[in-house]
């Protein structure tokens, strides 16, 4: 007791016990979704400049923003699709808890899907080839997996660095996730407008970029 006369004892505040597979699997889930969005999303424009189809769009009568409104709703179903396997898999064959709300739930991957989706699709307007956007997808991967708090914690990171962690879509994911899914609480307002306001701002930016592109010359 002269030596050590306090002692510390740390309890979780988990009405279930978790383990290190529960801990990583909302940011496993946040992840994959992000990059799959991603990648399909920079691979869609790019692809149609090559092999011309954009000309078509050009004399065709229909606008920049129902393009972009035809692709965004067939990513986020294919995207909700896959959303819903990897969602099955996890609760029911890895037994990851579901403490919080379905709904809440939802809104995030939705959310995470259509910003990731703008990230995508501003990187297919501004490649000029299918292997240019695929570079840029893995690097977004590569930061997303190193800076998203995915293995270390944000608090961790230096400031500089921080910034470029809440440029990612993931990183609003991976604490929602956990936040709704592991503790079984309802989600950060301020993470949830953050994110939306990052979608709204990619959308915008994807839709001037493919204005400028179907322009007619």
């Amino acid at each position: 007791m002269l030596v050590s006369p306090f002692r510390s004892e740390a309890q979780s505040v988990s009405p279930v016990k978790l383990d290190i597979t529960d801990y990583y699997a909302p940011g496993v889930l946040a992840l994959l979704l992000q990059h799959l969005a991603v990648t399909f999303g920079a691979l869609s424009i790019v692809r149609e400049r090559q092999t011309n189809t954009v000309e078509l769009f050009r004399v065709s009568p229909i606008s920049p923003g129902e393009v972009l409104i035809g692709k965004y709703a067939s990513y986020m179903i294919f995207g909700g699709l896959l959303a819903t396997l990897l969602t099955l898999l996890l609760i029911f064959v890895m037994q990851v808890p579901m403490l919080g709300n379905w709904t809440n739930y939802l809104l995030v991957l939705g959310l995470l899907l259509f910003t990731s989706l703008g990230f995508g699709f501003v990187i297919s307007l501004a490649s000029k080839t299918d292997s240019q956007a695929v570079q840029l997808a893995m690097l977004m991967l590569l930061a997303s997996v190193f800076f998203s708090g995915f293995f270390m914690a944000l608090y961790l990171l230096i400031p500089a660095v921080r910034i470029v962690s809440w440029m990612l879509p993931v990183t609003y994911g991976i604490q929602l996730l956990q936040q709704i899914m592991l503790r079984g609480q309802a989600p950060s307002l301020v993470l949830i407008g953050a994110l939306l306001a990052m979608g709204l701002a990619l959308f915008v930016v994807a839709w001037f970029m493919l204005s400028r592109l179907m322009a007619r010359r």
